[in-house]
């Protein structure tokens, strides 16, 4: 298992991912767009060229990318641009994690499948700490 941080930005991702590329000097990110996703044809235009998920490899760590929709469902308030992603090898490590991270905290998505992952999640914990699971 590894923790991975998470970054949301306001539409604006792709700039800061340019940004962190020169000030690191590292490859360019794997970027997907929400075009990129199931049934993007369903979006709003404004979230077609946002950053659905990037990673940058940043000298031997990783960071997570993407513009949060602010679409109400997602809101890009300051303060909630941190989530850490756990990268879980099993399905079953991912729920007995979440179900022990998630009590008393406070369910965004709740744990299932995704076109992405066979059991991904995103909560805050009752410490208020957002987290993110991701099968592999």
């Amino acid at each position: 298992m590894s923790i991975i941080p998470y970054v949301n930005f306001n539409g604006n991702a792709k700039d800061a991912l340019h940004f962190y590329q020169e000030v690191f000097q590292s490859e360019p990110a794997k970027i997907m767009t929400y075009h990129e996703m199931p049934k993007a044809d369903e979006l709003p235009d404004y979230m077609q060229s946002m950053v659905l998920h990037a990673e940058l490899h940043l000298d031997g760590s990783i960071l997570y990318v993407a513009d949060t929709p602010n679409d109400g469902t997602h809101p890009y308030l300051i303060g909630n641009q941190v989530t850490l992603s756990i990268q879980a090898k099993t399905v079953e490590y991912a729920k007995k994690i979440y179900d022990q991270l998630s009590l008393g905290g406070i369910t965004h998505t709740p744990l299932g499948p995704t076109f992405f992952s066979p059991a991904y999640a995103e909560f805050s914990d009752k410490f208020h700490l957002r987290w993110m699971i991701i099968t592999e």
